[in-house]
């Protein structure tokens, strides 16, 4: 049988050493000891606080009365660098003064208070109070650079073709790829966590993650493509610069000097190497680009692909000049030349390739050569297969139609091309998502393409056939999209052409203000409220 000794308490139980530094007679017996305590989270600074008895209770009460008192008011549409210093300047101020008390509190024993641990707490509690309001004007602050981010992250995937494309355009190391999964679900966390010490945390346990896989030869090398891999993996994440702005300028017990030398500085300072590379890069983007997300199948779409109009034309227009082994020709095709290749004729012969049709279709993604020219934007190739008859309402094997391919990589010349053509504009993706057109385009914030289907509606009396308040399978309308991922020009169009901001809820019952990426964007959607 197991014996245990229980303790009727009404506050933490004290040690002897912690009674004697602030002459608390509140027990004698120890059951938790502040050197004992990991400050890791908000909850661990509370308790290290409060394991140091009255002393800690009035730093905690002195926390909330800050809190509430903490006001900061700024302009959304001023410089966000000035925003941050202000709203650095005035969050420094309110842990000066919470210092200053917690000195007044120690009753001569002031190296208490410059104790590491104390400071982290102090910093720590303080800040988990402050959060709602701290961080949302930092979001402000910072919206159209993670609005930038937030494209051009959504976007790599695309442009690259899939995830191990995307791999090979960052440069991530082999062995570290199967650790992303793992450190994008810890990553995922910190849009919870609520104080830079959590944050940092969070930061540091996903790279953690990547080290450990990549072995001793994991250098530092490595670690910058491994983090921007990462973060393009990581998609629940929206506001990557305010996350790294509230980490860094909100560090208050830890000086910029001393930021700049340890490990913390050194994690952050990666982040925002690898977020910059994202924005500005045009290698980065240039990279992406030389991943093809097509098949590359046969004479015919390898031209599409290149826009080499006169190949493709001469391609369409009957027998090509040129010789190639048999086992080229198309196994649908009845010319004798196939039927003796397919009945087993000399495979060393050579013979015409027979003529392509713009109905072929790529073998595993089902994708027409228009698809192809809609996916690289090939708008010479485009106007020669619609003259050819090539038709634009044909679904690939993902259920998407040429249309939808140019609305999705952002290019407008080949949206209006199909427009004009007459695809149709409401037609939705055939997969989970059931995105129509302008889904895909606010989503990958394509602004421009998004002012080409709006035009085109606007000036072809085709207003009926633009959905704009269109729902996708997760109840998302394009405004939806637009807002939540800070696309201020976009949601502004969709405003200004009647979309609806409060009336259509999503499954999360959330409308397109609810969702607002920033300060800036709820602001957009608040002047057109729907009448009850």
């Amino acid at each position: 049988m197991r014996e245990f000794k229980l303790y009727c308490i009404d506050r933490p139980l004290l040690s002897n050493e912690t009674q004697d530094a602030h002459g608390d007679d509140e027990g004698d017996f120890c059951e938790i000891k502040a050197s004992e305590i990991q400050l890791h989270s908000l909850g661990d600074c509370a308790a290290y606080l409060w394991s140091h008895g009255r002393w800690g209770r009035r730093l905690m009460a002195k926390v909330d009365e800050l809190a509430a008192e903490f006001r900061f008011s700024f302009d959304p549409a001023a410089p966000g660098v000035a925003v941050l210093a202000a709203l650095s300047e005035a969050v420094e101020g309110c842990y000066q003064r919470l210092t200053q008390f917690a000195l007044q509190l120690a009753r001569g024993r002031e190296g208490l208070v410059q104790d590491r641990k104390v400071r982290l707490a102090l910093e720590t509690c303080l800040m988990g109070r402050l959060h709602r309001k701290v961080f949302g004007a930092v979001i402000t602050s910072t919206c159209k650079s993670d609005a930038r981010i937030n494209k051009r992250s959504k976007n790599a995937s695309v442009m690259a073709g899939g995830s191990d494309s995307l791999a090979d355009a960052v440069g991530v190391p082999a062995a570290v790829r199967p650790a992303v999964a793992k450190a994008r679900a810890e990553l995922s966390k910190i849009v919870e966590l609520s104080t830079p010490l959590e944050k940092h945390r969070c930061l540091q346990k996903s790279i953690a993650v990547l080290t450990s896989a990549g072995g001793s030869g994991f250098s530092g090398d490595g670690l910058l493509p491994s983090v921007l891999y990462l973060i393009l993996k990581t998609k629940n994440v929206r506001h990557w610069t305010a996350h790294l702005q509230y980490a860094t300028n909100f560090s208050l017990a830890t000086s910029r000097a001393q930021l700049s030398r340890n490990e913390q500085g050194y994690i952050w300072s990666t982040v925002e190497a690898a977020l910059g590379h994202i924005q500005e890069c045009r290698d980065f983007a240039a990279r992406l680009e030389k991943s093809p997300s097509a098949v590359r199948s046969g004479d015919l779409f390898d031209s599409v692909r290149r826009g080499d109009v006169e190949r493709v034309v001469a391609v369409l227009g009957g027998r090509c000049s040129e010789k190639t082994h048999w086992s080229r020709h198309h196994p649908l095709c009845a010319c004798l030349d196939c039927t003796e290749a397919r009945s087993g004729g000399s495979g060393d012969r050579e013979v015409a390739v027979v003529a392509d049709s713009v109905h072929s279709l790529t073998p595993s993604q089902m994708q027409t050569p228009l698809h192809v020219a809609c996916i690289y934007g090939q708008s010479l190739v485009i106007e020669a297969l619609l003259e050819r008859g090539a038709r634009t309402d044909c679904l690939d094997a993902a259920g998407m139609s040429p249309l939808h391919h140019a609305a999705l990589r952002g290019h407008q010349n080949a949206l209006l091309q199909l427009l004009y053509a007459k695809a149709p504009l409401n037609l939705a993706v055939r997969d989970d998502g059931m995105d129509t057109v302008l889904h895909l385009a606010a989503r990958n914030g394509h602004e421009s393409c998004v002012k080409a289907l709006v035009y085109y509606a606007e000036h072809h009396n085709a207003s009926s056939t633009l959905r704009l308040n269109a729902q996708n399978r997760s109840g998302d309308t394009a405004l939806h999209l637009a807002s939540r991922w800070g696309y201020l020009e976009i949601a502004s169009i969709l405003v200004g052409c009647g979309a609806d901001a409060h009336g259509v809820r999503n499954r999360r019952r959330e409308n397109a203000f609810e969702c607002a990426h920033s300060g800036l964007m709820a602001a957009i959607l608040k002047k057109k409220i729907q009448p009850k």
